[in-house]
């Protein structure tokens, strides 16, 4: 299942345990926050699309076991 970040909450988060899914976290959620600002640059790796390395990592939120990746886009560094 594919979904946005509204899909994100925690009684969300319980009622889909048990499935596979891909969702952006929104970014003003605090533990989104605290990985954002402490993210090293060590902590990324390439990906297979060059430009967009990645930091894996893994997270409890909501109770539930989670793998997150914190994607990096050089060209929006650039233009910011």
């Amino acid at each position: 299942m594919v979904a946005d970040a509204a899909l994100y909450t925690k009684d969300n988060l319980q009622m889909i345990v048990s499935f596979r899914w891909v969702s952006r976290v929104t970014a003003t959620l605090t533990t989104a926050k605290e990985l954002l600002e402490k993210n090293s640059i060590d902590a990324f790796v390439p990906s297979k699309i060059p430009g967009y390395p990645i930091a894996p990592c893994c997270n409890d939120s909501g109770g539930v076991r989670q793998r997150w990746l914190v994607i990096e886009s050089e060209a929006r560094k650039k233009s910011d």
